[in-house]
């Protein structure tokens, strides 16, 4: 329940952020470090192009990307503009969600959108960590940082923004922390195969 909670929450904060023009282009707070360069556990999550075995292949109807997942998982598109996928039966402690959202009437930058993502973590109170990277080509920033659990075990987030041509895409993997280390190949894997329409 914890994860569906953590993705509905995104959703709002899409919904909260479009409507939102007064976006601030820097990022602060005590919370933040900001590097542009990867650390030796950024670089284990580094999303360049590289060869899989044993995946399936996705082309977007409703989200404009294509992609390639490991067999044993499962992909779920969702009319709202959003991916969902885990392994099979994990869904409660592992999942990798892709949202995308038309923001050119809005004229947002990658900056913009990002200092806003960090200013919501800061509010939050959450330690996080930023570093440069890509998505087929396109620039990102990744943002990676432990959502703190009261009730349920904590999870550990990798979110990327990107954008291309006016549409902004997020991708996060969410793990549990005790089983983050078993999934995050199969994630980085699955993030390095995403090709935009």
């Amino acid at each position: 329940m914890g994860l569906l909670m953590i993705a509905v929450v995104l959703i709002l904060v899409f919904t909260v952020f479009k409507g939102d023009g007064g976006v601030e282009t820097e990022v602060s707070g005590s919370g933040s470090t900001v590097t542009s360069e990867d650390t030796a556990e950024d670089n284990a999550e580094d999303t360049s192009k590289d060869t899989t075995q044993d995946l399936v292949g996705y082309e977007g109807m409703l989200v404009p990307l294509s992609l390639d997942y490991p067999r044993g998982w499962k992909l779920d598109e969702d009319p709202d503009g959003y991916i969902e996928i885990w392994p099979k039966d994990k869904k409660e402690e592992v999942l990798l969600f892709i949202y995308h959202e038309d923001l050119t009437e809005y004229e947002y930058s990658l900056e913009e959108w990002v200092n806003q993502a960090t200013a919501d973590l800061d509010e939050m109170g959450r330690d996080f960590k930023m570093s440069s990277t890509e998505i087929d080509g396109c620039p990102a920033s990744r943002l990676t940082y432990v959502e703190d659990q009261t009730d349920t075990p904590d999870y550990r987030v990798m979110q990327i923004f990107t954008m291309k041509d006016g549409i902004a895409y997020t991708v996060k993997f969410i793990c549990e922390e005790s089983v983050y280390e078993r999934y995050q190949k199969d994630a980085t894997e699955v993030i390095a195969s995403i090709e935009f329409f």
